[in-house]
């Protein structure tokens, strides 16, 4: 390895450990790019993808990695194998497999001691022991979705409102998985009762302004993202969701603005990039839409959505011809992939439980919540 190379794969590890995740993915991939197979680099982006909930794009990394170093011996590689399996660990743990996460760190811990590792083993094994038939069933509900196995999920989590009727947990993730199957009606009534339950969840407002940005009625997208980050101004997702609307709706400037002030909140939201980029070509400013996409992929290189919308510009296209492009799109044409942001919102939700909110009577301000999208819906 050259010098050039170890200072860059130094200068990332600095740049991890003081969190600034885009500038270590940054200075990782291009260690990379000039040694393919790098093992420190490969690990060193496999934690930063798993800082920033890449998950997927860490275990692509990690998998590998790990076949890499079975040939090899000694108590230093033992250490880089203990790291890796610890790393598929929280890859599993983030992507809704408990089992499987435990499964890693016990090969993680059997190749080095770490209380680290022993505290979360034990963790997640208590965790497994006392989880009760709703969470099981919940659990499994999550690991369908980030198999991309959506009718599956419904229907684990219509099992799991049979036990928790009143739950509103339940009932907002049962709403947005058929949103996304495309049971718009069923979500709007699982939603909507979620929110009568809890009105102050961020969340849940966000979720319904996301259908009614699929239902096509950005107008009534707008009001509920903007209601999400009343409650939760930290919001980056409801923020980026948010300008999708306004984009939809026409109000680039504004659209802008929100996209920006999303990336503001979390610098390491690859949506409000590629999104960004959307927004900025519609503008006409053609190298700046590039060098968003350009972030967004430098984040997580398995994103689609950034990946064809670089591509789809080509080299060839000018600030003219993207402009009146972006024109079009504004009127109310359908936009070049505008990727909705999903995760959980800043503030800590509860856990599910089959007796949360059971007998919960709703406010007076969460009777009216729902009100005003009832008139709208078809």
């Amino acid at each position: 390895m050259t010098k050039e190379l170890q200072k860059l794969i130094l200068d990332a590890g600095k740049k991890l450990e003081r969190l600034d995740f885009g500038e270590a993915i940054g200075l990782y991939q291009k260690v990379l790019k000039q040694s393919p197979g790098n093992a420190a680099a490969s690990l060193g982006l496999a934690m930063a993808y798993n800082r920033t909930g890449k998950s997927a794009d860490a275990m692509a990394l990690l998998q590998p990695l790990w076949v890499a170093t079975q040939s090899a011996a000694g108590s230093v590689q033992k250490a880089t194998q203990a790291e890796i399996m610890a790393q598929v660990g929280l890859a599993f743990l983030q992507m809704g497999n408990p089992e499987q996460a435990l499964g890693a760190y016990r090969i993680a811990l059997g190749l080095q001691r770490s209380k680290a590792i022993e505290q979360q083993i034990a963790t997640l094994s208590a965790m497994l022991r006392g989880a009760s038939p709703l969470e099981q069933l919940m659990r499994h509900a999550n690991t369908q979705l980030a198999s991309g196995k959506i009718p599956e999920a419904v229907q684990s989590l219509k099992a799991a409102l049979t036990l928790a009727p009143d739950n509103d947990v339940v009932l907002h993730a049962l709403g947005d998985a058929l949103r996304m199957a495309g049971d718009f009606s069923g979500a709007m009534t699982c939603i909507q009762q979620a929110i009568v339950m809890q009105p102050e969840v961020a969340q849940y407002h966000n979720t319904l302004g996301m259908l009614f940005q699929n239902r096509g009625e950005f107008e009534q997208a707008v009001k509920f993202h903007q209601r999400a980050l009343k409650l939760d101004p930290k919001f980056a997702p409801a923020m980026c969701n948010l300008g999708i609307a306004l984009r939809h709706l026409g109000e680039l400037p504004q659209a802008l603005k929100a996209y920006e002030a999303a990336l503001k909140i979390d610098p390491n939201l690859v949506q409000a990039y590629n999104n960004l980029g959307n927004v900025l070509r519609d503008l006409g400013k053609i190298s700046e839409a590039r060098l968003a996409y350009k972030k967004a992929i430098a984040l997580a290189p398995s994103y689609r959505d950034a990946v064809n919308n670089l591509a789809a510009m080509g080299d060839g296209a000018g600030p003219k011809k993207a402009a009146a492009k972006g024109k079009k799109s504004a009127s109310g044409g359908k936009p070049k992939a505008d990727s909705q942001a999903v995760k959980s919102q800043s503030a800590k939700t509860k856990p599910v439980s089959a007796k949360s909110n059971g007998a919960k009577k709703p406010s007076k301000a969460a009777k009216k919540a729902p009100a005003k999208t009832k008139k709208r819906s078809r």
